[in-house]
């Protein structure tokens, strides 16, 4: 993300998620952040709906969800 290879990013990330790895919340998070540089809205609102309230990153899905 940080270099803005976002189609490889997002890939990664979705592997994780698909995986059942114990990073797939977290992958989770960053794939949605991915999504909002991309200025991709509703698909990061998506993705961050589907993290869970006792993943590691769900208050700060919340709150991104609150402001989108």
């Amino acid at each position: 993300l940080e270099q803005e290879k976002f189609n490889e990013a997002y890939t990664v990330f979705e592997e994780l998620r698909n995986w059942q790895s114990i990073y797939k919340y977290r992958a989770a998070w960053f794939q949605a952040l991915g999504l909002l540089k991309q200025k991709r809205f509703e698909e990061s609102k998506k993705v961050l709906l589907q993290i869970p309230e006792e993943a590691e990153d769900y208050k700060k899905a919340q709150e991104l969800l609150s402001k989108l």
